[in-house]
């Protein structure tokens, strides 16, 4: 559905640029006829079948986009992989998913060929392949199209399937409230296996007939030439690269083409939003969502309440629950739940689950706020147990446990920290056996060991104790489930 929807956008103007990837141009035509090639190669020679899961291993690239529409053209379903992911964690997510296919970078196979040895590996070549395209029948719009995996709060990730009516109706809705038109050029730096880089970097400007630049280093130098080069409009990016750029001291003349900042994934903060408009002459406008939903609110460019995330989209709801799940009023604060068309069906293979994320279809975000008299969305804490690093939604069980796994160490604690800028980072409290003793480095070089870098805490104090209230119960370690 996905695809014949991409094939509607390249019929009114075929020879339009839907893609730069560095000297790397491709039309919309390009496009299409790339993903139905790759689409008709997986399924003749890779078998691949309707609801099969393929895993995704690339940076962001012009690949990347070819192959999660070749996949859903056959009716599969594109599971991005953080590059970042060790082995262990990718063996996770195959045995949970079944996985027998994967197209992944040269540079990951090792990993794969440690963590699913039983998984084909297909290079990103893949996506240039020049086979004959085979007419495959349209999969239903009810059917996954995507899974994305995101945080749990039991040290175990959990799966999100987006169908493929999810993505469109959240493309409909995005591209609304910042009035995309056809030809809008995106600036693509928010890796594409995070919710908001597939959705709002790759999957909207794609399918809205726009034109999705990447780039694969986030230089600020490169992210400035970037942006002046190609003329951006729309730039979607985490507070912590504004923070570079800032810090880097770009010239404002390179970004006289963008129209809307937009910042994603953690909040902003408020030093950095004013210094920010005052040079720039332009507002960072907070984007707020998530993996389960897809994009609620996003934060309008005139005056706005302090907090604030801006209205929902066009054909989301938002209430506000007290404890009971009951709905709150205006300007009263609780948690915080979402209801629209671009909003998961339920976590994959999770039914406990499920059954306590929604309150009557609303899916209750873990989020704290309040709805203002005029519709804002006001955030105000959270009452789950997630760390938000560079955008990325980390468990900290899932840390404390590799950890605690360090036979020195006594208690771990993995807590919310604060860098420089005032940035959220993962800390860590570590109360060592007696007689033990353990260094930093090694520390580091256990949890690089086992888990993605951007997991690996920044800040890492040793302590005579950890408060029985913070050490609590270690729990099972996911990975070895």
């Amino acid at each position: 559905m996905v695809f014949d929807w991409l094939k509607r956008v390249a019929a009114e103007e075929p020879e339009a640029e839907a893609l730069i990837d560095g000297a790397l141009s491709l039309t919309r035509r390009d496009l299409v006829d790339r993903s139905a090639a790759c689409g008709a190669f997986l399924s003749s020679q890779c078998h691949l079948a309707e609801g099969d899961v393929v895993a995704v291993s690339l940076p962001n690239c012009w690949q990347y986009p070819v192959s999660f529409f070749a996949i859903a053209s056959a009716g599969a379903i594109c599971m991005p992989f953080n590059p970042q992911w060790r082995a262990k964690e990718i063996g996770w997510f195959v045995r949970k998913l079944g996985i027998r296919l994967a197209i992944a970078s040269d540079e990951l196979r090792p990993a794969w060929e440690e963590g699913a040895p039983g998984v084909r590996v297909l290079t990103a070549d893949v996506a240039g392949m020049e086979l004959a395209g085979s007419q495959l029948r349209p999969p239903a719009g009810s059917l996954p199209a995507l899974y994305l995996a995101t945080s749990g709060s039991t040290g175990r990730p959990k799966v999100v399937p987006r169908t493929h009516e999810n993505l469109l109706a959240g493309r409909r809705a995005v591209a609304a409230a910042l009035g995309v038109q056809p030809g809008t050029r995106f600036l693509s730096v928010v890796p594409f296996h995070h919710a908001n880089g597939f959705a709002n970097g790759m999957f909207l400007p794609l399918a809205s007939g726009g034109t999705m630049v990447t780039v694969r280093k986030a230089l600020p130098s490169v992210l400035a030439e970037t942006v002046r080069r190609h003329g951006i409009e729309i730039v979607n990016m985490s507070p912590i690269l504004y923070s570079l750029l800032e810090d880097h001291g770009v010239e404002p003349a390179a970004f006289a083409s963008v129209k809307v900042y937009l910042s994603s994934g953690a909040a902003l903060p408020p030093a950095l939003a004013h210094s920010w408009r005052e040079r720039f002459g332009h507002p960072i406008r907070q984007l707020y969502g998530s993996s389960e939903t897809g994009t609620i609110c996003i934060e309008q460019a005139g005056p706005t309440t302090p907090g604030s995330v801006g209205r929902p989209v066009p054909g989301v709801t938002v209430r506000v629950l007290d404890a009971d799940g009951n709905p709150l009023p205006v300007e009263s604060r609780g948690e915080i739940a979402v209801h629209g068309p671009a909003m998961m069906p339920g976590y994959v293979d999770e039914p406990e689950l499920n059954a306590t994320a929604f309150a009557g279809g609303y899916f209750r975000m873990g989020d704290l706020g309040r709805l203002t008299g005029a519709g804002e969305l006001v955030l105000d804490g959270r009452s789950k147990r997630w760390i938000n690093s560079g955008g990325i939604k980390i468990d900290p069980v899932e840390v404390e446990n590799v950890i605690g796994s360090i036979p020195s160490v006594e208690h771990c604690k993995v807590v919310p920290g604060r860098d420089a800028h005032g940035l959220e980072v993962i800390s860590a409290l570590i109360a060592l056996r007696p007689g033990a003793q353990l260094s930093r480095r090694d520390i580091v070089a256990h949890c690089r060991h086992n888990l993605a870098e951007y997991k690996i805490p920044r800040i890492i104090e040793v302590v005579e104790t950890i408060p029985v209230d913070l050490a609590g119960k270690t729990p099972m370690e996911w990975l070895l489930e």
